[in-house]
């Protein structure tokens, strides 16, 4: 055979493979990214971003109990509660004292959750991570904050009772509400009904739910909210036979509360058409047909939780608690009344309650607890300063210098004791209400090192169940209590808009 004529068919077929016309010509280029020939850059181990904020629970002292089902003291909250005259007279004895006690009980609740990682899954993270400890962790993170949810809102023994009749009234501008015979209805809600049980849908208020558990067991949680009010009277919108009208209503505020569900309709048709975290509203447009309708609501007031104990909000708004519980006035419909430059770089209504804790207690409050909304407006009230800012910038004409601007933090000086208290926002905060409390108390008390702290009748432990299914079932729990030795160092200012 002739080599020459061989080599020409092999480049011959060479040409034809890369070569076949111009619009393929580019087509055939070897190994691309396409092939799937990449490495799979995942860096180990998975990281755990999500927000896990607990600084309630991070800072109050933490101390075992002894057993039991609950925790028992008394207090000594007055001395001399009859003002006793000390004068006496040459060879007389003194007049005796007397005094107030009080007793106080806590019971135990225990917070818990769980997490079940399946055989295949721990399996499949093998050389990259080990599920079952993120799983732990997970487990630990998320109780912790539930229970810094429960030490801020919890609510065991505080009835709201029944959320007072609304008061309506109509405008004939400013809204679409069609000209009708119409009616309010209100269910006032506490922390938890308002952040977790209450939404402006078909679902609407959620009274009472059932829990099931991984061991299939059923628990029936109440939602945090109080019996719904009756209808108001009849509101007779006439706007001229247009669709111009608003309804704006009012409720007397409940203690205890932080949020009010809204429904309006005509009679037998009420919808739920808002949330307001203050005790009024105003009503431009009729809800959607959809929404929540009243007559699913139960007359029954489902404030209290048995499954968790009570936190710092309900202390404070217990009757005979003595701490200092202010509404703000009702104000405008849907406006309400806010917060107010004191004009010397303070807020008013802080102001207000500082003289309280002192005139009433001697004490001043270590910290402030507000939302991310009211931590705003009181940081532009003490810059503002009622129009008269106290905000200074000096600097040599010869020299540059870097203009930052802003509040870091803000601490407000209790100018009845010269104090500073630390103005702090809460993840857990309802809008509008606004939490004081206190550290240390500011005479020898040598037995209660901390006016708040958590009693454990069990520290935080991991449960390892055993396999039931290829599922590794483990559970983190804790048994504890908010113990309030002096819930009169507590104050709650709510309706705040």
């Amino acid at each position: 055979m002739n080599v020459a004529a061989i080599t020409q068919e092999t480049l011959d077929l060479a040409k034809a493979g890369l070569v076949t016309d111009d619009a393929t010509m580019f087509a055939k280029t070897g190994v691309t990214l396409a092939s799937g020939l990449t490495y799979y850059d995942l860096e180990a181990p998975s990281k755990l971003i999500f927000p896990t904020p607990s600084p309630l629970r991070n800072k109050l002292p933490r101390v075992m109990g002894s057993g039991d089902s609950a925790t028992h003291w008394k207090a000594l909250l007055t001395i001399n509660a009859s003002n006793i005259h000390p004068g006496v007279g040459e060879g007389n004895r003194g007049a005796i004292l007397t005094h107030t006690w009080t007793s106080f009980t806590a019971p135990y609740a225990t917070i818990g959750l769980e997490e079940a990682v399946t055989f295949e899954a721990e399996q499949a993270a093998m050389g990259f991570d080990n599920a079952r400890a993120k799983a732990a962790i997970l487990q630990l993170k998320n109780c912790m904050r539930s229970e810094e949810y429960v030490i801020l809102g919890g609510n065991y023994s505080l009835l709201m009772g029944i959320t007072p009749t609304p008061t309506g009234s109509f405008t004939v501008t400013g809204g679409f509400v069609p000209d009708g015979a119409y009616y309010l209805k209100c269910v006032a809600l506490g922390p938890d009904g308002y952040a977790h049980n209450a939404t402006v849908s078909a679902t609407g208020v959620i009274q009472q739910f059932t829990k099931t558990n991984a061991d299939l067991t059923t628990e029936t949680v109440n939602g945090n909210s109080a019996q719904p009010s009756a209808n108001s009277s009849v509101i007779t919108c006439t706007g001229g036979g247009g669709t111009v009208n608003q309804i704006q209503g009012y409720v007397t505020p409940v203690l205890g509360a932080v949020a009010y569900a809204w429904y309006v309709g005509t009679v037998g048709a009420l919808k739920l058409h808002s949330i307001t975290t203050i005790n009024s509203v105003v009503i431009s447009t009729l809800p959607s047909g959809t929404n929540q309708d009243s007559s699913t609501l139960v007359a029954a007031d489902y404030s209290k939780q048995s499954l968790i104990f009570d936190g710092l909000l309900t202390y404070a708004c217990t009757a005979g608690s003595n701490a200092y519980v202010r509404a703000l006035a009702t104000g405008v419909p849907g406006t309400g009344t806010t917060l107010t430059s004191d004009g010397a770089c303070g807020i008013a209504e802080f102001t207000t309650a500082f003289q309280s804790f002192y005139d009433n207690y001697r004490l001043s409050p270590t910290h402030i607890w507000l939302h991310s909304s009211k931590i705003l407006k009181v940081k532009f009230l003490v810059v503002l300063n009622n129009n008269y800012p106290l905000v200074r910038m000096v600097a040599e004409a010869t020299s540059a210098f870097d203009l930052v601007t802003g509040i870091r933090g803000l601490i407000i000086v209790n100018p009845i004791t010269g104090d500073e208290v630390k103005v702090m926002v809460h993840p857990f905060m309802p809008p509008g209400t606004i939490l004081f409390e206190t550290d240390t108390l500011p005479y020898e008390v040598t037995d209660v090192p901390a006016p708040n702290r958590i009693k454990t009748q069990r520290e935080y432990y991991s449960m390892m169940w055993p396999l039931r299914t290829r599922k590794w079932e483990s559970g983190t729990y804790c048994t504890e209590l908010l113990q309030c030795y002096a819930p009169f160092s507590l104050g709650v200012i709510y309706n705040v808009a």
